[in-house]
């Protein structure tokens, strides 16, 4: 929008997206098979998921393939439509993250202003795919024990 580059029905899309309320996480904190949760905000997705990581003594393994985009957010990166927060955002964590492609990159440490949650929960969550499903929930990535590495988050795809 800054650069008038956007489509007006794009940004009635993620208007749409940006005002829904995180509402499922006050269920999910309820759960006893939630360990951590967060919003994406500021930090990216990659940010927030180090914070956890750090937090927890975990390394995290994220699968891009899973992750949701939105269908046009390729045209704007190839439009260099990308937010300033995202090269910060790197500089201030990428050496904790493994190989990594420049689009990964620009998506996952994308400074959002108002992404979805973040939440880990533990293994043996019964039912708990069923129970995330119904508020939209997906499985992106797993969490195992750090063994004192460097880099916390890999990404597959």
């Amino acid at each position: 929008m800054k650069k008038n580059l956007a489509n007006p029905e794009h940004i009635k899309t993620v208007t749409e997206l940006m005002s829904q309320l995180n509402s499922a996480g006050i269920l999910f904190g309820r759960c006893p098979f939630v360990k951590a949760m967060t919003d994406v905000t500021g930090f990216g997705l990659l940010g927030h998921l180090l914070e956890i990581c750090e937090g927890s003594g975990m390394c995290a393994f994220l699968n891009f393939d899973a992750i949701p985009l939105l269908d046009h957010l390729k045209g704007y990166i190839e439009s260099n439509c990308i937010p300033g927060g995202t090269y910060r955002n790197w500089k201030s964590y990428g050496t904790k993250i493994g190989d990594i492609s420049e689009f990964q990159k620009l998506i996952l440490a994308d400074p959002q202003t108002s992404g979805g949650l973040l939440i880990a929960v533990d293994q043996v969550a019964p039912g708990f795919d069923r129970y995330a499903s119904k508020h939209g929930f997906r499985e992106i990535g797993y969490l195992e024990r750090n063994p004192g590495e460097k880099t916390i988050i890999q990404i597959k795809s």
